[in-house]
């Protein structure tokens, strides 16, 4: 999926708690034009970033990167799956 299709409420909540970009920046010791970026999918967020809006915002990580929580949930799904053929003896899931 395109980053830039990818959902993000990062800004909803922002702005919902009454914090400029700068502000929220400060509280985890980023600039406020790396949390621009992040807001408008110009990159993904960082682990650090992703705990610390969970944190100050108190909502779970998958409420506020839906698409890429489901993405990367996927991608560790697959890998699950892999893991269990090459443990079980199979070289892949289609032998």
């Amino acid at each position: 999926m395109p980053r830039s299709r990818l959902a993000n409420y990062l800004k909803t909540e922002r702005l919902r708690c009454g914090l400029s970009q700068r502000e929220f920046g400060e509280l985890l010791g980023m600039t406020g034009s790396a949390i621009g970026k992040v807001e408008r999918n110009r990159c993904a967020p960082s682990l650090e970033l992703a705990l610390a809006a969970e944190i100050v915002f108190g909502q779970p990580t998958c409420d506020l990167f839906p698409d890429l929580y489901e993405a990367f949930e996927q991608d560790i799904l697959l890998r699950a799956v892999a893991l269990e053929f090459r443990l079980s003896g199979q070289r892949d899931a289609v032998s």
